[in-house]
């Protein structure tokens, strides 16, 4: 069996932004948003594999379990093979706003994607191109589209070195109600992002070490207030210059222990005096952790360090804190798998004299296979957002419930609930939102 090689697409490098996702909302199946509680197992390269029926083997979930009866055979173009899918949803939101007034609305959404993935031998060279359109029934000021092209591959320069790398394109939208977003918008923010990144991996008997570089560039569209003024999202447009170092040892079969840093620059387009003030900073981060396999039941990677981000402005206080990052895998039974990830993060506040804010989040996620076409899942989480330079603290908690049924391998039927809560310090701006949804999913 030809063996097929998917790399996928992602904005993050090993060792270069080193933080950890919590997964696609319903309402940006592109954008991550905070107010969701799908648990990812990012940085846990154990996590994929080739499976049939329910055989418990090391580092296969219930969600990537691979099933030969219903998995995409795709179309092959020469040395190439070609996935196209497209998801249909209608769900109602009944705080479209995010905001303590409640407004509900049905939104459908309309998800194409086309993959373009290599089956070679040696080297990969992938494409992607997806878009997520959103529809309000009434409220159309919410409507908004979220694509994304990109293209990312791997040279095998010897059987222990490669180089990656990735070029992407994606615009994308902040929700009413998300970390960072204006507290008063009306409407979701837009926004453009270009990343580039490339990185150097290499193996010697059980040294591993990875060295890479990111570029990303971010441009805000302006946003609406509820008042009906325009907001100003120029000033949050910005380069960001990251990379990373990770050198690691493999103690014994299937634990590795490394050592990693990243440096980072964030320059913003403007400065004083067309802004308030100079936001632009530096920052660094250093860990030490190890990724395992304890047995065929759980694998995971789990990381302990220091960030600090130093801004050059006076009035902006220098952020620094614990960072830790853990991504872990149960696999309870043949038909059940428990995640865990948690994760303290430096994020951008981009608002008056807050320059950042701590980003502490965990999350707990089940999946069970109810029956062999047929999973279900449930996910809960948590996270805490606690603003430097204001008195401002975010607590979010999120919950969500899934299932989805596979017809054949060509169409799927799936809904979903999901649940967010925002409890903060500062007033007017706590509010719940739940969402409710179903899904047609067609691939070939």
């Amino acid at each position: 069996m030809e063996k097929l090689v998917r790399l996928r697409f992602s904005a993050t490098v090993i060792g270069l932004t080193l933080s950890v996702g919590f997964a696609a909302s319903v309402g940006s199946a592109v954008a991550a948003t905070v107010g969701d509680a799908d648990v990812t197992s990012q940085g846990i390269t154990s996590a994929s594999g080739v499976a049939t029926g329910t055989e418990d083997k090391q580092g296969q979930g219930v969600s990537n379990r691979p099933k030969p009866d219903y998995d995409p055979v795709g179309i092959r173009a020469g040395s190439f093979l070609i996935y196209p899918k497209s998801k249909i949803s209608e769900y109602y939101d009944d705080n479209i706003y995010g905001s303590s007034k409640k407004t509900g609305d049905f939104v459908n959404v309309i998800s194409p994607n086309l993959d373009v993935l290599s089956n070679w031998g040696r080297h990969a060279l992938n494409f992607n191109a997806a878009a997520a359109s959103y529809h309000n029934a009434k409220h159309t000021s919410q409507n908004y589209t979220d694509w994304s092209v990109g293209s990312n591959g791997r040279l095998d320069v010897t059987n222990g070195l490669n180089i990656k790398g990735l070029a992407q394109y994606q615009q994308l939208h902040e929700e009413p109600g998300s970390p960072g977003s204006p507290t008063n918008v009306s409407e979701p923010v837009k926004y453009g992002q270009l990343t580039t990144s490339l990185a150097i991996n290499q193996r010697y008997n059980r040294v591993i070490a990875e060295l890479g570089g990111q570029f990303q560039r971010i441009l805000y569209d302006d946003a609406k207030a509820f008042n009906g003024t325009k907001i100003d999202e120029s000033g949050r447009d910005r380069n960001i210059y990251s990379g990373g170092l990770k050198l690691g040892y493999d103690v014994v079969p299937g634990t590795n222990v490394y050592v990693k840093g990243g440096l980072n620059k964030r320059s913003y387009d403007q400065s004083p005096p067309e802004v308030a003030l100079d936001r632009d900073s530096t920052g660094y981060l250093a860990q030490v952790g190890t990724s395992f396999q304890l047995s065929s039941l759980v694998d995971g990677d789990v990381a302990v360090g220091y960030t600090r981000q130093n801004y050059d402005s006076n009035v902006l206080k220098d952020v620094n804190a614990p960072s830790y990052l853990a991504g872990i895998n149960w696999y309870l039974s043949p038909l059940t798998t428990v995640k865990f990830n948690a994760a303290s993060t430096v994020e951008e506040a981009d608002f008056g004299t807050a320059a950042a804010y701590i980003a502490q989040k965990v999350a707990v996620g089940v999946d069970h296979e109810l029956l062999r076409n047929l999973n279900l899942s449930g996910n809960l989480g948590y996270e805490n957002d606690d603003y430097k330079g204001v008195d401002r603290t975010d607590n979010y908690y999120f919950v969500s419930l899934g299932a989805e049924y596979l017809i054949n391998r060509n169409f799927a039927v799936g809904a979903d609930y999901r649940f967010t809560y925002r409890d903060s310090n500062s007033d007017g701006i706590n509010f719940n939102r739940n969402r409710v949804g179903l899904t047609l999913r067609a691939q070939i």
